[in-house]
C-alpha cells in the first residue's frame, strides 16, 4: 500500500513515473517572468520544463533554476542554457543549445547560462519605460490642468477688476 501511495502521490503531482528525465541546474542573476512549468526548448521543440526555482542568498540572491529534461536529449559539456522571451505577451522560456560536447551528463549538473531577451526583451523594456513616462505625463497634464484653472481664475479677476475700474471711472466723470 505504501508503494501505491507513492505512485499515486507522484501521479497527482503530474510527474510521469514511467518516463526517464534528468534534472539540471542553471544559475541566473534574474529570471524576469520565468515560472515553474515554463518550457525548456531545443530548436523550438519542448523537451522539458522548469521544475522549481530557489534564491541563493549566499551568491548575491541569484536564482537557481531546476529544469527537468527528457533523458534522450544529449546534454553535455558544451550545452548552454539561454533564458529567452517567449513572445510579447508571454513569459520566458529556457532554450538549450547543445553544441559539440565531448562529455555527456545524466543530470545533476550546473549548466552555463546566458540571458538573451533579444528584440522582444528590448521591446518589453521600452514598453515599461513608456509606462513610467506615461505616468509622469499624466501627472504633468494634471498639474497643467490645475495651472490652467488658476490662470482662468486670475484672468476672470482681472476682467472683473477692469470692469469695476471702468464703472468707477464712469461715475467719476
Amino acid at each position: 500500500s505504501g508503494v501505491l501511495l507513492y505512485f499515486g502521490y507522484h501521479f497527482l503531482k503530474g510527474n510521469d513515473l514511467l518516463s526517464n528525465e534528468a534534472v539540471y541546474h542553471i544559475r541566473f542573476d534574474k529570471v524576469e517572468g520565468l515560472q515553474p512549468s515554463s518550457s525548456v526548448l531545443l530548436n523550438g521543440f519542448r523537451i522539458g520544463q522548469v521544475e522549481k526555482m530557489e534564491i541563493e542568498h549566499d551568491r548575491n540572491d541569484s536564482i537557481i533554476v531546476y529544469i527537468r529534461v527528457k533523458s534522450d536529449v544529449k546534454v553535455g559539456d558544451s550545452t548552454i542554457a539561454y533564458l529567452k522571451s517567449a513572445g510579447p505577451l508571454s513569459g520566458q522560456v529556457i532554450t538549450l543549445s547543445l553544441g559539440k560536447s565531448t562529455t555527456y551528463y545524466d543530470g545533476n549538473v550546473l549548466l552555463p547560462s546566458v540571458v538573451d531577451f533579444g528584440m522582444m526583451g528590448e521591446i518589453k523594456k521600452q514598453m515599461e519605460a513608456l509606462k513610467v513616462i506615461g505616468g509622469k505625463v499624466a501627472v504633468i497634464t494634471d498639474e497643467n490642468g490645475h495651472l490652467v484653472t488658476k490662470l482662468r481664475s486670475i484672468l476672470d479677476n482681472v476682467d472683473k477688476t477692469t470692469q469695476n475700474s471702468g464703472q468707477l471711472f464712469a461715475r467719476l466723470d
